[in-house]
């Protein structure tokens, strides 16, 4: 196996510290080994938490890759700021475990949730070694660790979201399945399956190719992107987060009946690379956006003001929740809580004593402002949403002994697939006067995220010389407020307005390559802008000299 090199384009950078020295270093190559030797640690560290079966031959891959890198570099350019420019270009080493597609799924749950916000962190302390603005375009910079960019299925058409898709390390095609949502009322309402063809041009209305049963029997289309199945969709894709593809789909109007054309992505796709076949799907009559069992009445609360949670059942007899709440805020959710115990009901558990005997799967949940959660989850005030697994689950908040304890409804399989009583989580608030050693850092990342979201709308607002002037002491040691200003106007104002900005790891370090030691959050943040849809952006608040948090570092591709 081998890596095929990726042209890449010069995109502008800007440093942060510009003044900053180059790091001394024996001999070249002993730094390099440092730099490749720390880099595969991490990716070996990401790939071995997710329990992927082939971590050799990857890590000899990826060294490969590196040691190509490495080659192409004249002599007068092997110095640390271009190592880490290498390392850069790699991408997180966390992006390994979730694009080359061996996630560990147990009970529709998601292994690892905090083990993937570590090593994103970790990688973030290397890039901010060099402390630079810097934004690149994601689908060649996400190429290295993808592997082959492959072209597969129709090409778009105008006004259609273009699909990129890869092939990995293991052989499988995966997709792009990260896209905004358009709105697309024509799609909204229940379709029901009548054909599956070679291609579109095969059907005819009345006449049914495929001689055996149909085995997807119709979607139901609900208004904001969901579905009663697995799939996401937005404007002319239906999106499948686990196996990564994105379908497209395309309506057409024969003899006055709608009916959809949509790409069927399944192994003969993904592993066995076969040009996507189609499901053929007629709207069913009176089932519009206006009139439609998809679209949902206002959610309903009880008498104490929780939500309710409507359940239904599809075709495959799965039990479908429904998704669509609004958001209201819950201050005292917000932070991390560690799993203590998984009971049959709340009043099972006893402070202090676990009753299931085993390892519990879920270690811990982080819950953000907004309604953002560490792992694949949403959050508004009583409920935690599951857009894949089409569950809402409660979570109540309990003082035990002075200790806040959340019980958590566990919506696996169990639940979904066999109709069973959720059992619970039962999770202890780290921000609690009673929290451990080892988690007493917990309310400095809230501090931390808190921090940066403030200097960040301040960047939002286009005023980045105000940015300097709230930034951390070291930053404007690093960088003159002019440098700073020139260097968001030429490379964070093209990317033009937020639309949409998610936390997605934070850890808290006391060390920083090319920092002093000190108190440092590490964030990553995944965000969509108005002309640049995919970017993450990485800042690093620092514990200042007058005891408020405030950024020292900030980067983004």
């Amino acid at each position: 196996m081998g890596w095929k090199p990726v042209p890449q384009k010069e995109t502008p950078r800007a440093s942060l510290g510009a003044n900053r020295k180059e790091k001394p270093m024996s001999s070249e190559n002993e730094t390099w080994e440092s730099v490749k030797k720390n880099y595969l640690g991490q990716v070996e560290a990401a790939l071995k938490s997710a329990n992927f079966s082939r971590t050799h031959d990857i890590l000899e891959d990826v060294g490969g890759h590196l040691e190509q890198k490495f080659a192409e570099l004249s002599e007068s350019e092997r110095t640390w700021e271009n190592f880490q420019k290498i390392i850069t270009e790699m991408g997180p080493a966390s992006d390994y475990v979730e694009l080359l597609g061996e996630k560990a799924v147990i009970g529709g749950g998601e292994k690892g949730i905090w083990g993937r916000f570590a090593v994103n962190a970790a990688m973030s302390i290397l890039i901010i070694a060099a402390i630079i603005v810097m934004v690149q375009v994601v689908d060649w910079l996400a190429a290295p660790y993808y592997g082959k960019r492959v072209a597969v299925g129709e090409p778009n058409k105008p006004g259609e979201f273009a699909v990129s898709t890869f092939k990995t390390l293991q052989g499988r095609y995966v997709d792009k399945i990260k896209y905004p949502f358009v709105d697309d009322p024509d799609v909204i309402g229940r379709w029901v399956t009548v054909d599956y063809v070679n291609g579109p041009d095969e059907f005819s209305p009345g006449q049914k190719r495929w001689p055996w049963d149909l085995w997807l029997k119709g979607i139901t289309f609900y208004k904001g992107g969901t579905t009663n199945w697995a799939w996401q969709w937005t404007k002319g894709l239906l999106i499948q987060p686990y196996s990564k593809t994105a379908s497209r789909y395309r309506i057409k109007t024969i003899d006055g009946q709608q009916y959809m054309f949509f790409e069927w992505k399944s192994g003969d796709y993904t592993i066995l690379h076969r040009k996507p076949e189609y499901y053929v799907l007629k709207k069913e009559a009176g089932n519009s956006a206006e009139k439609s069992d998809a679209t949902l009445p206002p959610a309903q609360v009880d008498a104490n003001g929780n939500f309710i949670v409507e359940t239904s059942t599809n075709e495959q007899d799965r039990f479908v929740d429904r998704l669509n709440y609004p958001f209201i805020n819950d201050a005292q959710v917000i932070g991390k809580w560690i799993s203590v115990d998984f009971v049959q009901k709340p009043e099972d558990f006893t402070a202090g004593e676990q009753h299931w005997p085993g390892d519990l799967y879920l270690k811990n949940l982080y819950f953000f402002e907004g309604g953002t959660t560490g792992g694949p989850w949403t959050w508004t005030k009583g409920l935690v949403l599951h857009p894949g697994d089409n569950t809402a689950a409660r979570y109540t908040i309990k003082t035990i002994d002075g200790q806040q304890y959340m019980f958590f409804e566990w919506k696996s399989g169990d639940y979904v697939i066999r109709h069973r009583k959720p059992e619970y989580y039962v999770l202890k608030s780290a921000d609690s006067h009673k929290k451990s050693k080892t988690d007493k850092h917990d309310q400095d990342v809230v501090d931390g995220i808190t921090a940066a979201r403030g200097w960040l709308a301040i960047i939002d607002n286009g005023d980045y010389g105000k940015s300097w002037d709230e930034a951390a002491d070291f930053l404007k040691g690093a960088v003159k407020k002019a440098d700073l200003e020139k260097s968001f106007e030429a490379v964070r104002k093209p990317l033009g307005a937020v639309k949409s900005r998610e936390a997605n790891s934070a850890m808290y370090t006391k060390a920083v390559p090319g920092a002093p030691d000190g108190q440092y959050v590490v964030i990553q943040f995944k965000t969509v802008f108005e002309n640049k849809e995919e970017a993450v952006e990485t800042v690093t608040p620092m514990l200042d000299n007058d005891g408020k948090w405030r950024v020292s570092g900030y980067y983004i591709k």
